[in-house]
């Protein structure tokens, strides 16, 4: 007795059941830029895209510090600011003082040069015309007092009209003997001693002139360093700031590309 089949055309396949770990081959690691308390986290398995955030952090600390920082940063700011104006102030000081002893000690200089050389011809000329002048004043002063005198003795003026030209005859002959004084010293020529007195004048002033340059040095010197250290203090929260902002951008995680999220919590030692 014979058994009877129905043979059909099939596709022939193999399969195979295996217990184990799928694994993508493109799996990458992505971890927080900063440490604290998960506030928020994406759970395993979750498909995600590239740039979502799947860890969130608590930044309430590192926010507070970028706080400070900012609001060390804008008062080292200020003090820069002030120190960079004292600096201004306390240069032009320094130039107008130096300025003023340079003016003193030019003058000094003039006046040894003009006793050791004497009146030049012009100025011998100008001092002759202003003698010159002066004795044509006196002689006038005194022929207009003499002829106020007379009416004053036959009582036709009175003693204060009389007064005013009694005035400038004594001016007049004050400044006729005043530059016939000058001219007397200028002929003979300045004293030994008068000489040594203006040299000493100007060996001072030179001297002042030294001790300012070396006092302007060491005072200049002192701001720099205070315009330095404000500058470091500047740069110092903004590097503090700095690291502030990388910390607060670390608090949130992104996905670094698309896929499936697999998350691995680990523990620290002491328990956290």
């Amino acid at each position: 007795k014979y058994s009877e089949y129905t043979v059909e055309a099939r596709e022939l396949g193999r399969s195979l059941s295996e217990r184990g770990w799928l694994v993508s081959r493109d799996a990458v690691r992505v971890e927080a830029g900063a440490t604290g308390d998960i506030i928020e986290i994406a759970a395993t398995g979750t498909k995600v895209t590239k740039g979502q955030v799947v860890i969130r952090l608590d930044g309430a600390d590192v926010e507070d510090a970028l706080g400070n920082e900012e609001f060390g940063h804008y008062d080292a700011q200020q003090d820069l600011a002030a120190n960079e104006a004292n600096g201004e102030y306390a240069k032009t000081q320094e130039e107008n003082r130096r300025a003023l002893l340079a003016k003193r000690l030019e003058q000094a200089q003039l006046q040894e040069e003009k006793a050791l050389t004497g009146l030049t011809v012009a100025e011998r000329r100008l001092l002759e015309i202003e003698l010159a002048v002066s004795r044509l004043d006196l002689a006038d002063a005194v022929d207009e007092h003499k002829r106020q005198q007379r009416l004053f003795d036959k009582g036709f003026v009175s003693k204060a009209m009389l007064e005013p030209l009694e005035r400038r005859l004594e001016t007049a002959k004050a400044s006729v003997k005043e530059i016939e004084s000058r001219i007397r010293i200028e002929e003979k020529g300045t004293p030994p001693e008068e000489l040594l007195e203006l040299r000493k004048q100007v060996e001072r002033i030179e001297g002042e002139i030294a001790r300012a340059e070396k006092a302007s040095e060491r005072r200049m010197k002192a701001v720099e360093k205070d315009i330095r250290g404000a500058e470091l203090h500047v740069a110092r929260h903004e590097h503090e700031m700095a690291l502030a902002k990388e910390d607060l951008v670390g608090t949130e995680v992104q996905a670094p590309a698309a896929g499936i999220l697999s998350v691995r919590l680990r523990y620290s030692s002491s328990g956290g």
